[in-house]
């Protein structure tokens, strides 16, 4: 087996680790969990939780939360936006609907296009920076309702929760799961482009990952645009300066359709 197939189907595997470990073992919870005597708290969940409590929240608890938030951006410094392709259970199921989509040959309708657009961001009527509307209202929200918002309506959440709801709650519930996989037939991730707040957080802290990203063979690169549309995220790769969306599926890699996609372990090209 090649490098760029071993990759695909490591990601595979643990996608469909995290997914079981979210929906059978964390049940009810994936915003925080314990992993022996270490605690990881998801950093959206506990600023949802912080600015909800605001000063009441015991100094043992801030401590507590503070620390394991530390854990999870510590991690996204290092990875970058690697949960959202290696281990988000929304990211997962999105992916394999994809999947069963491709293999129906239905085509998205953004995707029904006379030719690869030049510009990844060309002929969309919706920005990725809504994500950090969809962020901002969820903190805001949190503060005047003096509840973690977002938990009632976070697709992630609701998977986990699905396991151990009521029949009509977990119904419910799964609707918005259901609204999530509905928005891919007018875009790839549209979910995970354009509205997840989580997203949109692991990206702002993203901007400070240096390590383990997509190079380009800028000599060999024929700027053909392909990059955007194999991209999930709709990056254009070798136009791309940060890769802070970079989620480090590495499909990019794989499926470059002349191989001048490399992956170093830094950002340089």
């Amino acid at each position: 087996m090649n490098l760029k197939k071993l990759i695909q189907k490591t990601r595979h595997i643990s996608q469909a680790f995290f997914f079981i470990f979210f929906t059978a073992v964390v049940v009810g919870a994936v915003c925080s969990f314990v992993i022996g005597s270490v605690e990881v708290v998801e950093p959206l969940g506990a600023l949802q939780i912080l600015v909800a409590s605001g000063a009441s929240i015991p100094q043992s608890t801030l401590l507590v939360f503070v620390s394991a938030t530390a854990i999870f951006i510590f991690v996204t410094i290092l990875l970058g936006r690697a949960w959202c392709a290696w281990a988000c259970p929304i990211g997962t199921i999105t992916e394999f609907t994809e999947h069963v989509m491709n293999k129906r040959r239905f085509k998205p309708l953004v995707e029904r296009r006379p030719r690869i657009p030049l510009k990844a961001e060309e002929g969309r009527i919706w920005s990725k920076e809504v994500k950090y509307f969809t962020l901002s209202a969820v903190i805001i929200s949190s503060a005047v309702t003096r509840t973690p918002s977002w938990c009632s309506f976070c697709p992630i959440g609701t998977i986990c929760r699905g396991t151990v709801a009521g029949s009509f709650v977990a119904g419910a519930e799964m609707a918005i799961v259901g609204a999530v996989l509905a928005a891919n037939v007018y875009e790839k991730r549209f979910f995970c482009k354009y509205i997840c707040p989580v997203a949109g957080l692991l990206t702002l802290i993203s901007r400070f990952n240096f390590f383990i990203k997509p190079r380009v063979k800028r000599e060999e690169c024929r700027s053909c645009g392909a990059c955007a549309v194999i991209c999930p995220e709709g990056l254009m790769v070798c136009e791309e300066k940060t890769f802070a969306e970079c989620t480090k599926c590495f499909v990019c890699y794989s499926k470059c359709p002349y191989g001048v996609i490399s992956i170093g372990l830094t950002g340089r090209k």
